[in-house]
């Protein structure tokens, strides 16, 4: 496999490069491009690090494996479970196994053949402990920070108590209480103060030591003379920090000046109390007069005033909601948002990943949560640049001092649109939503690959039935518009209020410049904006630092404003329409320079919310209400929507094969809802809605005696209920489950359950835990897991056909997936049966020594002897999982040893004719002199079809005759067509899946 950036690469320029050497080096950069064929996700922890990966590296090339894809690998709060709350992107996680760790992972993923992509998170940083030095430095020296501009922090708010400071909402209760209580401390350690709170420690301001250092009017420090060396220096490190300049206005140069200096102060005083215990005596005691006593609030008065000295202002974590002064990721408050557009702190946070990619350990990026940035497509345009100058350099030998002018080459036109790097974004797009064209990326993570793909195995002529049997069942009609609104509403009120009025203040002062706007309040104004983002139709516009609107996104806003205006009749129209010319930087022309700049800010500021407020009033709140079929439910998803025909599954694959041949083709992430194996299940019920309605009912009555009134009310409700069946239907184990696995399930199943009843946020929720009705749902789980119940017996009967042709269902779709445009993904575990929910639960670790067992399985059955009958044979017992893994092992290899075919190669859907057409998907690649046919059954529950002569008069109809004989991938059986005519019953002769392929054996 080819290494980027080889030893064994082009010869390397020494000396100093000319313009055209630099060109030529580029240029050999460009070819040595070449995306995974497939990747395989794996979830880093603390129990599970680089040299665990590097464990797997055989069995990821036996598997089929093209790339390694990892999960955050860089440092991170400390136990961090999913790595997304990085510390410092420069240094690799220890708990991984650091830089060591990395590098034999990445020796051994050579040796197996294997690339690698990295999961990078650009948006925000962890700082829910000390680990981060650069959020420290920040609340040590406040707008002086060395690091203040890393963080997205409004340094004067409106509450004017917050000028220059932080909020920190760390405390479980009111300031005063917690303070009064003794639980905020002043400590000292080696020549440094800080202040613990809420199981944190935080710096003390250097500006405020000597009023703790001094030695007020009690003198000396006991046992020193005024005379004396140490009582010299003990002033001498007073005076120092006394004379530290004020950080305000200084220069860079100053600031680094500055920042030696009180470091330097801190190790004098370190020293000076190591030496001396009459002055660590002194110190103490500065320290204990601080701290005060319990029961006399008086006391704590220094504390306070000391605290009020600092760059932090400590709060209630409630406050967070309407005061806080700092963009966080969504409403997590220990996660604070980067200002990635501003290129030091690009250039800064980048270096480990550039140095990485340049050298060829790594060979592509999966983005986290570019939505949240500032400038999405010029994040990406920068990541580009700086992977082609960097990789561009390091051909040439050359260094930092040669770098302008190689981007000065590189922003030629030959190179300005290419894409050197292999990225894709995880990026959310609406059902009828493509991916913006001036991304310079590769595609996205898959969300939209996986909602097409999910909807193919929903009958779509079943919404009606659904909808009235789900309305009978809960007894109220959901109008999922109405609750998408008001959810968002809801959130952004109660969770994001600080972020609306801060938009809502930046509005005012806009319209304050402007007599014909003026006189629009700031109430008003915040409220309209609540208005329009309540309203926004997708996740969010990109309109550019510079530039004009696209016309997608000026569609996007007036659709939006129009809804709003509607929507708010009690507010003036022309409200609406100011916001509307304002997003549409309609008044830029009008104002200065200055002034068309606050505009500009404020629009690109208003993108920043639209998406964290859709992804929580939609995925984390209202598919946790609208339970109408829960697989539909998913990330990306639309649930207004009942199902994906064929003609709308080709029309998205062929515009992948067109414009995104690379992009990400996912069926389960650490992100989704439930994986794939879970949700075909449930969209069997989309089968028989009569079937699952009798079924639900007699549930429902049977276990009526298992609810709990709270407030008069038996509970769960039955939207709840509801849910809770569905989720079971999904989730429920193969085989045999009783005694401490039966118990681990119910343990794993009520996890779930209480999230979603909490992320639904009617009955209870996470700020404010309903206990009654936690207790009465929980009660009620345990009962549907008693087996001398009426329920349990009935529902394992109904289960266990669902998942039969669930299962059906799952090998469709992987054949269909692993035929798609784009590079298959394989998320950790999937390769065998997995009914993970919601995370935490779909982050449980792996057997993956089990998964071995089963690929050496599969590698000497289909070894010993015909493959047709090695493949019968696992098709007699589904339930081991198999069957699945020789699929995917078998798809893996043919898309490895022709990635041309299965990226570029031509996407054409194929026509389905006969009285079963409405079961069967199918669409050719072709590339070259190479075609695959792929073709898969689908709605099995009907009991149809259990044999070949089943499929009667249904034929696939080629759009020409086949040049060559077909040969099916999965089971070695030919299958010849007749014309431009195959016939069903000879396709699905062994499995309802079929790769054929008409290349010989060997290229395969």
């Amino acid at each position: 496999m080819p290494q980027l950036l080889s030893e064994t690469s082009a010869a390397r320029t020494v000396g100093t490069p000319s313009d055209e050497n630099i060109r030529e080096a580029a240029r050999a950069v460009l070819a040595e491009f070449a995306p995974p064929s497939s990747v395989y996700r794996l979830q880093l922890s603390p129990s599970f690090g680089f040299d665990r990966a590097a464990g797997l590296a055989p069995y990821l090339r036996a598997l089929g494996t093209g790339a390694l894809y990892l999960s955050p690998c860089f440092q991170a709060v400390p136990g961090s479970p999913h790595g997304y709350d990085v510390t410092d992107p420069n240094v690799f996680n220890p708990e991984l196994g650091g830089e060591d760790g990395h590098a034999r992972l990445c020796l051994r993923l050579r040796e197996a053949g294997l690339r690698q992509v990295i999961d990078v998170v650009p948006n925000h940083m962890g700082i829910a402990s000390e680990g981060n030095r650069f959020w420290n430095d920040v609340l040590e020296n406040g707008p002086g920070s060395l690091y203040a501009s890393f963080f997205d922090i409004d340094w004067e708010p409106v509450k004017r108590e917050l000028k220059n400071k932080v909020l920190l909402p760390v405390l479980p209760d009111f300031y005063g209480r917690v303070l009064e209580r003794g639980e905020i401390a002043l400590a000292y350690a080696d020549g440094e103060f800080s202040v613990r709170a809420a199981g944190r420690r935080l710096p003390l301001s250097p500006s405020s030591y000597p009023s703790v250092l001094e030695p007020g009017p009690e003198g000396q420090p006991a046992g020193l003379s005024r005379g004396d060396a140490d009582s010299l220096e003990y002033l001498s490190v007073i005076t120092a920090f006394r004379n530290l300049p004020g950080n305000a206005g200084l220069d860079a140069d100053r600031l680094a000046e500055l920042h030696r200096e009180k470091e330097i102060a801190k190790q004098r005083l370190g020293a000076l109390t190591a030496r001396s215990a009459a002055v660590r005596r002194f110190v103490e005691s500065r320290v204990a007069f601080f701290n005060g006593r319990k029961g006399h609030p008086s006391s704590y008065d220094a504390l306070d005033a000391l605290l009020s000295r600092q760059a932090y202002r400590l709060a209630h974590w409630r406050v967070a909601s309407e005061e806080i002064n700092y963009r966080r990721f969504f409403t997590i408050n220990e996660l604070a948002a980067v200002r990635m557009e501003d290129p030091p702190v690009f250039e800064h946070c980048h270096r480990l990943v550039f140095r990485l990619l340049a050298e060829g350990r790594v060979h592509g990026l999966r983005v986290d949560h570019p939505d949240g940035l500032y400038d999405p497509p010029g994040y990406f345009s920068r990541l580009q640049t700086g992977y082609l100058a960097r990789a561009t350099a390091r051909r040439l030998e050359a260094g930092e001092e040669l770098r302008e002018r190689i981007l000065a080459v590189l922003a030629e036109k030959e190179f300005r649109s290419s894409q050197p790097l292999y990225v894709v974004a995880e990026k959310v797009l609406d059902r009828r939503e493509s991916l913006p064209a001036d991304w310079r990326v590769h595609g996205t993570v898959g969300y939209d690959f996986l909602n097409a793909l999910n909807g193919l195995f929903v009958r779509c002529e079943s919404a009606a039935a659904f909808d009235a049997l789900y309305e009978a069942f809960i007894r109220h009609r959901i109008d999922l518009n109405e609750l998408v609104y008001d959810t968002k509403n809801s959130f952004a009120a109660e969770f994001m209020a600080s972020e609306v009025d801060s938009l809502g203040c930046r509005l005012d002062r806009i319209s304050e410049g402007n007599r014909r706007y003026r006189d629009f309040t700031r109430g008003n104004l915040t409220l309209a904006i609540q208005a329009v983002i309540d309203a926004f139709p997708v996740y969010r516009t990109y309109v550019p630092p510079s530039g004009g609107v696209s016309a997608r996104d000026e569609a996007i806003i007036r659709r939006a404003v129009e809804r709003a205006r509607k929507r708010t009749p009690r507010l003036d129209p022309a409200i609406f329409d100011f916001i509307r010319d304002v997003l549409l930087l309609r008044l830029e022309e009008e104002v200065g320079p200055e002034e068309a700049a606050a505009y500009r800010d404020f629009v690109m500021r208003f993108q920043q919310l639209t998406a964290p407020v859709m992804a929580k009033g939609l995925e984390d709140t209202a598919f946790y209400v609208n339970n109408r079929l829960s697989s539909l439910n998913e990330v990306g998803g639309d649930p207004r929507h009942f199902g994906v025909t064929p003609e709308e599954f080709h029309a998205q694959n062929r515009e992948r094969a067109a414009r995104w041949p690379h992009t990400f083709l996912t069926t389960s992430t650490h992100d989704t809802k439930r994986s794939q194996d879970a949700r075909m299940r449930l969209n069997v019920l989309s089968e028989i809605p009569a079937e699952w309605e009798r079924a639900v009912g007699r549930w429902a009555e049977w276990n009526e005696s298992l609810k709990t009134a709270v407030d008069g009310v038996p509970s769960p409700r039955r939207n709840t209920e509801y849910f809770i069946y569905q989720t079971l239907v999904a989730a429920w184990p193969d085989g045999k489950t009783d005694g401490a696995a039966r118990e681990a399930f119910r343990g794993r199943f009520w996890d779930n359950i209480l999230k979603s009843v909490r992320e639904a946020k009617i009955y209870t929720n996470w700020t404010d835990p309903n206990g009654p009705y936690e207790t009465a749902v929980e009660k009620f789980v345990r009962g549907l897991f008693d087996p001398a119940g009426a329920f349990l017996p009935d529902f394992l009967e109904f289960q266990a056909r669902v998942s039969r042709c669930g299962k059906e269902n799952s090998l469709s779709a992987l054949a269909l997936k692993l035929g798609s445009p784009g590079v298959a993904d394989t998320y950790q575990g999937e390769e065998l049966w997995r009914y993970d929910l919601v995370d935490p639960d779909n982050r449980l670790p792996v057997d993956f020594d089990a998964c071995a067992r089963a690929l050496e399985s599969v590698r000497a059955e289909t070894a010993a002897g015909p493959l047709e009958a090695a493949v019968r044979r696992m098709a007699a017992s589904p339930e081991d999982g198999r069957l699945k893994l020789h699929l995917l092992r078998t798809g893996l290899a043919l898309r490895r040893e022709n990635p041309a075919l299965f990226t570029a190669g031509d996407y054409e859907p194929v026509a389905v004719e006969g009285e079963r057409a409405g079961h069967a998907v199918a669409f050719l690649r072709r590339e070259g002199s190479k075609t695959a046919f792929v073709a898969v059954a689908r709605f099995f529950a009907e009991g149809f079809p259990e044999t070949p002569a089943a499929w009667a008069d249904t034929r696939f109809v080629l759009p020409r005759p086949p040049a060559a004989p077909f040969t099916d991938a999965f089971t070695g059986r030919p299958c010849r067509a007749e014309g431009r005519t195959l016939r069903a019953s000879d396709v699905f002769g062994v499995l309802r899946t079929a790769m054929l392929v008409d290349f010989p054996a060997e290229a395969r």
